[in-house]
Protein backbone atom coordinates (compact mmCIF):
# COMPACT_ATOMS: atom_id res chain seq x y z
CA UNK A 1 0.00 0.00 0.00
CA UNK A 2 2.88 2.31 0.67
CA UNK A 3 3.89 3.08 -2.99
CA UNK A 4 0.39 4.13 -3.88
CA UNK A 5 0.36 6.37 -1.22
CA UNK A 6 4.02 7.59 -2.48
CA UNK A 7 2.87 7.78 -5.92
CA UNK A 8 -0.31 9.89 -4.82
CA UNK A 9 1.69 12.40 -2.76
CA UNK A 10 4.16 12.35 -5.96
CA UNK A 11 1.97 13.16 -7.92
CA UNK A 12 0.33 15.77 -5.74
CA UNK A 13 3.58 17.45 -5.18
CA UNK A 14 4.57 17.55 -8.75
CA UNK A 15 1.75 19.10 -10.10
CA UNK A 16 1.84 21.64 -7.68
CA UNK A 17 5.60 22.62 -7.22
CA UNK A 18 7.72 21.13 -10.01
CA UNK A 19 6.11 21.31 -13.17
CA UNK A 20 4.59 24.72 -12.65
CA UNK A 21 8.22 25.76 -11.71
CA UNK A 22 9.21 28.65 -14.43
CA UNK A 23 12.96 26.87 -13.98
CA UNK A 24 11.57 23.49 -14.72
CA UNK A 25 9.53 24.95 -17.69
CA UNK A 26 12.68 26.43 -19.39
CA UNK A 27 15.51 23.86 -18.58
CA UNK A 28 14.16 20.53 -18.06
CA UNK A 29 13.71 18.33 -21.00
CA UNK A 30 12.83 15.05 -19.32
CA UNK A 31 11.15 13.93 -15.65
CA UNK A 32 10.82 10.40 -15.51
CA UNK A 33 9.34 9.36 -11.73
CA UNK A 34 9.29 5.88 -10.34
CA UNK A 35 7.66 6.00 -6.78
CA UNK A 36 10.23 8.52 -5.18
CA UNK A 37 13.55 8.17 -7.71
CA UNK A 38 13.90 11.18 -10.61
CA UNK A 39 15.16 10.97 -13.97
CA UNK A 40 15.74 14.61 -15.32
CA UNK A 41 17.60 15.70 -17.87
CA UNK A 42 18.12 19.40 -17.78
CA UNK A 43 19.33 21.90 -20.67
CA UNK A 44 20.55 24.48 -18.66
CA UNK A 45 23.59 25.64 -16.63
CA UNK A 46 24.06 24.19 -13.35
CA UNK A 47 23.46 26.89 -11.16
CA UNK A 48 20.11 26.50 -12.33
CA UNK A 49 19.80 23.20 -11.98
CA UNK A 50 20.84 23.63 -8.43
CA UNK A 51 18.56 26.99 -7.89
CA UNK A 52 15.54 24.47 -9.18
CA UNK A 53 16.93 21.52 -6.63
CA UNK A 54 16.57 24.58 -3.74
CA UNK A 55 12.91 25.72 -4.72
CA UNK A 56 11.31 22.60 -4.54
CA UNK A 57 13.53 20.86 -1.10
CA UNK A 58 12.52 24.29 0.39
CA UNK A 59 8.50 23.23 -0.12
CA UNK A 60 8.15 20.42 2.13
CA UNK A 61 10.47 19.74 4.88
CA UNK A 62 9.82 15.96 4.59
CA UNK A 63 10.09 15.47 0.98
CA UNK A 64 14.26 16.34 0.14
CA UNK A 65 15.60 15.43 -3.13
CA UNK A 66 19.36 14.50 -3.10
CA UNK A 67 20.49 15.37 -7.06
CA UNK A 68 23.64 13.42 -8.62
CA UNK A 69 24.93 15.40 -11.70
CA UNK A 70 27.22 14.43 -14.44
CA UNK A 71 27.88 15.44 -17.90
CA UNK A 72 28.20 11.60 -18.64
CA UNK A 73 26.81 9.21 -16.54
CA UNK A 74 24.04 9.10 -13.90
CA UNK A 75 22.63 5.92 -12.83
CA UNK A 76 18.58 5.67 -12.21
CA UNK A 77 17.16 2.95 -10.25
CA UNK A 78 19.36 -0.32 -11.41
CA UNK A 79 20.49 1.67 -14.74
CA UNK A 80 23.23 3.42 -15.61
CA UNK A 81 22.26 6.11 -18.23
CA UNK A 82 25.37 7.33 -20.73
CA UNK A 83 25.70 9.88 -22.72
CA UNK A 84 27.26 8.26 -25.76
CA UNK A 85 29.37 10.65 -28.40
CA UNK A 86 27.01 11.00 -30.77
CA UNK A 87 24.53 13.00 -28.14
CA UNK A 88 22.38 10.11 -27.49
CA UNK A 89 21.64 7.85 -24.28
CA UNK A 90 22.90 4.29 -24.12
CA UNK A 91 22.02 2.42 -20.66
CA UNK A 92 24.06 -0.42 -19.12
CA UNK A 93 23.15 -2.35 -15.82
CA UNK A 94 24.19 -0.54 -12.54
CA UNK A 95 23.99 -2.05 -9.16
CA UNK A 96 25.07 0.42 -6.06
CA UNK A 97 28.47 0.44 -4.52
CA UNK A 98 26.62 -0.71 -1.29
CA UNK A 99 25.55 -3.76 -3.35
CA UNK A 100 26.85 -6.82 -0.91
CA UNK A 101 25.09 -9.50 -3.60
CA UNK A 102 23.36 -11.25 -0.68
CA UNK A 103 20.40 -13.59 -1.28
CA UNK A 104 18.33 -14.74 1.30
CA UNK A 105 19.62 -16.45 4.20
CA UNK A 106 18.35 -19.71 4.86
CA UNK A 107 18.17 -19.02 8.76
CA UNK A 108 15.73 -16.36 8.20
CA UNK A 109 12.19 -16.49 9.01
CA UNK A 110 10.62 -16.59 5.39
CA UNK A 111 8.30 -19.49 4.68
CA UNK A 112 10.08 -22.85 3.31
CA UNK A 113 8.43 -22.30 -0.22
CA UNK A 114 10.46 -18.70 -0.24
CA UNK A 115 13.71 -20.22 0.61
CA UNK A 116 13.02 -23.44 -1.87
CA UNK A 117 11.89 -20.89 -4.89
CA UNK A 118 15.58 -18.64 -4.36
CA UNK A 119 17.29 -22.12 -4.78
CA UNK A 120 15.17 -22.93 -7.69
CA UNK A 121 15.96 -19.70 -9.58
CA UNK A 122 19.76 -19.76 -8.81
CA UNK A 123 20.02 -23.29 -10.38
CA UNK A 124 17.63 -22.04 -13.40
CA UNK A 125 20.11 -18.52 -13.54
CA UNK A 126 23.19 -21.24 -13.39
CA UNK A 127 21.92 -23.64 -16.30
CA UNK A 128 20.62 -20.29 -18.33
CA UNK A 129 24.61 -18.34 -18.04
CA UNK A 130 26.66 -21.34 -18.12
CA UNK A 131 24.65 -23.34 -20.98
Amino acid sequence: MAPAYANLYMDTFENQYVYNNTLFKSHSKCWLRYIDDVFCLWDGPTDTFALFVSQINGVRPELQFTPKCDIKTVPFLDTLVIKNNQGGLDTDIYTKPTDSNNLLLFSSCHPKSTHFLVCHLCSLHYIHTNS
